[in-house]
């Protein structure tokens, strides 16, 4: 009885597949922008070296 309601418990305790699932997209959306922003902030230093070099 007190090992049914353990698992019962256990059972209520562990999130959906679709909560996890919604999870994992939101890292991965998170890190993709958070890459994005990196990369665009790079381009911007690179662009600013070629101003102040006259490169541009």
């Amino acid at each position: 009885m007190k090992a049914q309601l353990n698992l019962k418990i256990r059972q209520q305790q562990r999130p959906s597949e679709y909560l996890t699932a919604g999870l994992w997209f939101s890292d991965i959306i998170f890190i993709l922008i958070t890459n994005e922003i990196r990369l665009l902030i790079l381009y911007l230093k690179r662009i600013r070296h070629m101003y102040y070099n006259n490169l541009l």
